[in-house]
């Protein structure tokens, strides 16, 4: 038995036909509420919540990053009018 939050499927679920439905089913990070509905479980609903910290912090760093460039552009503007 797995020591993760659910237990995890051995066999593929027989309504699942694209490849990463599958893993995620029988990962049990996620679980099929109604057709066409799905609902996070706790260890999927963890790692969405991971990844989406990661890209949260990534457009921050992009952020800054173009703020440096125009701090640059600026700083060599007034360095060169001296």
């Amino acid at each position: 038995m797995s020591t993760l939050f659910l237990r995890t499927l051995r066999d593929a679920p027989a309504d699942a036909e694209v490849p990463s439905h599958r893993l995620l089913v029988r990962a049990g990070y996620i679980r099929r509420a109604a057709p066409g509905i799905y609902s996070w479980l706790p260890l999927g609903y963890l790692v969405y919540r991971n990844v989406e910290r990661i890209v949260r912090d990534l457009r921050v760093h992009q952020i800054l990053e173009g703020t440096n460039e125009v701090m640059r552009v600026i700083i060599s503007r007034d360095m060169l009018r001296q």
